[in-house]
């Protein structure tokens, strides 16, 4: 079968949306300033039971026994194999995550919880004393945190902006476009919430709409126990050992900063997944690749790449199938860089897969902000095969906030920026992973160690015949301006 990768007669569909609201190259409204000092992430919260399946371990491809596994390959497609580049790809997230916890050493991650440049200092001071709905926005000193909405009761929740930097946005970003994060003191920073500062300060009556506070504090306590509860069962989900193909598009722009190290970390994300063993040294997953798909650098119409390229698995006899999508993203979609050129990936193409594919199972991943769109309409999609949990999606941004690239404290990047390095999820996703956790325990694990670090809240959702269900329930009338 010639290589579906390489088809010179593919056509595109460019989309005219190319980025999400924090990627547009925009005025300079605001300024930088550097981090505030870095605090170690604390240990993760004691409610971590794992669900009662065999541990996993990372170790070298060849310690380990394929029998059943080898069996099971079809001739038309192969099993990814763990690299030399793979394997220090994997020692490095072990060293950050070390480093991290630590608190010293390099490399490390940057704490960006307490992110603020001067010039949302100086702007968030003319809303100090403001008061409603029983909240007062106050300016505090206070663990590095200098602002903080205050119930009536005492309650706080400390006010950061959400992390830019230079080397992505030289010349800062619009009033419209800043997000600020809300954390709930003493939650240990796992209650919190994001939202665009556009839509709920109005610098120019120097008001605040306090109802909207109001929402998206109940909102973020309404999702931390849904998390909790595990509502959309993701803690013990786990992959196939059956051959998973595996498809990896990811944004062709080296140019951008944010996206330059998605190639490698898209391609040796499944090289680990298949390093992990049982107590037994037997492998556990079975990811498998043709024509290269683990990493596809898309350059045309990336919906009839992965089409062609999960079809050319399928006439092999594979039906289960691991999709990464390492692009930026908006509530319309994933979008992929090549050049000049842009593509977009929407939730509607990808769902016309699922259904277009009854009999396969399906994985979704993707590092996208907002989820690329796909965790909403996830929700409306409604299992033609009537199979609850026939796809399931690892979502590295709930529909209305921001990823954040991984940020190496003391490592220089592009414009003497902290260097970029995978995402702060990736990072510790993996690294639980190789200590042992199962694939959907080291999801809701990544996600706690993540939010510690950084505004940034990851999801899982399970479809179903009626609709998709998510890991944190959203609010019934969420009218907060996201």
């Amino acid at each position: 079968m010639p290589d579906v990768n390489q088809d010179p007669n593919a056509r595109s569909d460019r989309s005219s949306e190319t980025r999400s609201p924090l990627q547009r190259a925009v005025t300079n409204t605001l300024m930088l300033f550097s981090l505030a000092s870095f605090t170690p992430a604390q240990e993760q919260e004691t409610n971590t039971q794992q669900p009662p399946e065999a541990r996993a371990t990372s170790t070298d491809l060849n310690q380990a026994t394929l029998p059943r596994i080898q069996q099971q390959i079809p001739e038309g497609v192969e099993r990814i194999e763990t690299t030399r580049e793979g394997r220090a790809w994997m020692e490095l997230q072990k060293e950050i995550v070390r480093n991290t916890a630590a608190g010293e050493g390099t490399p490390r991650l940057v704490d960006g919880s307490k992110f603020m440049t001067q010039a949302m200092d100086r702007l968030l001071q003319r809303f100090t004393g403001s008061s409603g709905n029983g909240i007062t926005f106050k300016a505090v000193n206070e663990d590095g945190y200098k602002f903080a909405f205050e119930r009536e009761n005492g309650e706080k929740w400390y006010v950061t902006e959400c992390p830019y930097y230079r080397d992505q946005f030289p010349n800062g970003i619009q009033f419209s476009d800043a997000a600020i994060e809300i954390w709930k003191k003493g939650s240990d920073k796992l209650t919190q919430n994001e939202f665009h500062l556009s839509g709920v300060f109005d610098p120019w009556n120097r008001t605040i709409d306090f109802r909207q506070i109001d929402g998206l504090m109940k909102e973020a306590e309404r999702d931390r126990a849904s998390e909790l509860a595990d509502t959309a069962q993701v803690r013990g989900f786990t992959l196939t050992d059956r051959p998973m193909g595996y498809i990896g598009l990811v944004d062709g722009n080296v140019d951008d900063p944010i996206m330059a190290g998605s190639l490698e970390d898209t391609k040796y994300y499944a090289q680990l997944l298949n390093s992990l063993t049982n107590e037994r040294g037997e492998k556990r997953f079975n990811l498998v690749s043709k024509n290269g798909s683990d990493a596809i650098a898309v350059e045309r119409d990336p919906y009839q790449l992965l089409r062609r390229n999960i079809k050319a698995m399928h006439d092999e006899g594979v039906r289960d199938f691991y999709l990464n999508f390492a692009g930026h993203g908006n509530e319309h979609g994933v979008y992929f860089a090549s050049g000049r050129n842009h593509f977009r990936l929407s939730p509607q193409q990808v769902h016309s897969i699922f259904s277009e594919f009854k009999d396969s199972k399906f994985v979704v991943d993707t590092i996208a902000c907002y989820g690329g769109g796909l965790a909403e309409a996830m929700k409306q999609y409604r299992d033609p095969t009537g199979e609850q949990g026939r796809v399931f999606m690892k979502l590295q941004a709930k529909p209305y906030s921001y990823n954040q690239e991984g940020r190496l404290e003391g490592v220089e990047g592009v414009r003497g920026q902290p260097k970029v390095h995978s995402s702060y999820y990736q990072i510790f996703n993996a690294d639980l992973l190789m200590k042992g956790l199962g694939f959907g325990e080291a999801h809701y694990q990544a996600d706690l160690a993540a939010k510690k670090l950084i505004p940034c809240d990851a999801e899982g959702w399970m479809s179903g015949s009626r609709g998709g269900e998510r890991t944190a329930r959203e609010t019934p009338d969420s009218s907060n301006g996201r």
